[in-house]
């Protein structure tokens, strides 16, 4: 991480501006529409936890209830 460049960083922090947090209003808008339709949902979101970020899935019931996630450890590019 240390060996990245500054346009790196640049692109890192733009995805990490464009991630969600787990819970948010992200997720309760999915929740949402997850009862408007009245379907079990899984959504596919890049989460952030501090500085960190994960390819997360997230499980909803018909009731729009966040049921649980699913994680996995982004990596940040590397400029070599």
């Amino acid at each position: 991480m240390g060996t990245r460049s500054t346009k790196g960083r640049e692109d890192y922090q733009r995805y990490w501006s464009a991630s969600i947090e787990v819970p948010g209003p992200e997720v309760q808008q999915i929740g949402a529409m997850a009862k408007q339709v009245n379907a079990y949902l899984v959504v596919g979101v890049i989460e952030r936890d501090g500085s960190t970020l994960y390819c997360t899935a997230l499980f909803f019931d018909p009731q729009g209830t966040l049921l649980g996630k699913h994680r996995k450890l982004m990596r940040p590019p590397v400029n070599v």
